[in-house]
């Protein structure tokens, strides 16, 4: 996986690749050099809530879309494919751990049928 760096350590950098979230997802826009790093851009309403404003940030790697992020060369496929399988194992364990918690609360409250 390429190195993440802040937009400051960008400058004179070489741009490599250009990659756009769907932005029913996430508002990212990602850029790669050719050393293995890149940058994240985010779009954000300003206060008005009528314009746009480009803002650094940290890439949301689930919410941007696993195509673009191989394509662009952030993540090989075998790296994006081990990425989502730990990050599906956690929601799923998170899951379980609330369904948990939620029976238990259920079960002291209305007890256990016979």
């Amino acid at each position: 996986m390429k190195k993440e760096i802040l937009l400051g350590e960008a400058k004179g950098k070489t741009i490599e690749n250009i990659a756009y979230c769907n932005p029913y997802l996430s508002s990212q826009l990602v850029f790669t050099f050719t050393d293995d790093t890149f940058i994240t851009l985010a779009g954000e309403k300003d206060r008005d809530d009528e314009t746009c404003v480009i803002v650094p940030t940290k890439l949301d790697l689930f919410n941007f879309g696993d195509i673009e992020l191989v394509e662009s060369g952030i993540v090989s496929k075998e790296e994006m494919i081990t990425l989502r399988q730990i990050y599906n194992n956690k929601l799923q364990l998170e899951c379980d751990e609330n369904e948990r918690r939620q029976y238990e609360k259920l079960k002291k409250k209305y007890g256990v049928p016979s």
